[in-house]
């Protein structure tokens, strides 16, 4: 399973069957995709037929991938499954607001267009926490200042992952 990050706001999860685009920015993303998380930027986007369009709580799957989305401080939260890795996804607060609630996941992606304490995702994820937006450096920062990684592109697999938790600054540039 490969992440990607697109720009500030959107990254690409690539599975091996299936990708999950959270708020494309271009129409390729958009074509390649089996389905698109909307949860940050509303867009009007022209798609095939057979792609899932996912904007708020719920449980979804296509493509093998499995997606179930709950509602937290007025945003939502999803938990994805692509390639048996669990990833937790959602706005920083969002994700703060629900950390005591939800499950261990292997990877945990915060969008952080806000300084926000970050304490709580050892909680959430004990292998990898990754951190986009504007904001995604600070926080990243506040984690582990030293041992955080600056990454456009990263691949985990359930059979290998890494033993200490990893921090990731997802940063295209």
């Amino acid at each position: 399973m490969e992440i990607t990050i697109v720009s500030d706001h959107s990254i690409k999860l690539r599975g091996k069957n299936a990708s999950v685009f959270i708020n494309p920015v271009d129409k390729a993303a958009q074509v390649n995709a089996a389905i698109i998380l909307a949860p940050f930027e509303k867009k009007n986007m022209k798609l095939k037929d057979d792609v899932v369009v996912i904007t708020g709580p719920g449980e979804y799957e296509a493509g093998g991938i499995k997606i179930n989305g709950t509602k937290s401080a007025g945003k939502t939260v999803f938990s994805i499954n692509v390639d048996g890795v669990d990833i937790a996804l959602g706005d920083i607060s969002a994700l703060d607001a629900l950390h005591q609630k939800m499950k261990e996941h292997h990877v945990l992606l915060a969008l952080s267009d806000e300084t926000h304490s970050a304490s709580f995702t050892s909680t959430i994820a004990t292998h990898v926490v990754g951190f986009f937006g504007a904001q995604a450096a600070a926080v990243a920062d506040s984690v582990a200042k030293e041992q955080k990684k600056t990454v456009s592109k990263y691949q985990i697999s359930v059979d290998k992952l890494p033993t200490e938790t990893e921090t990731l600054l997802l940063s295209h540039s």
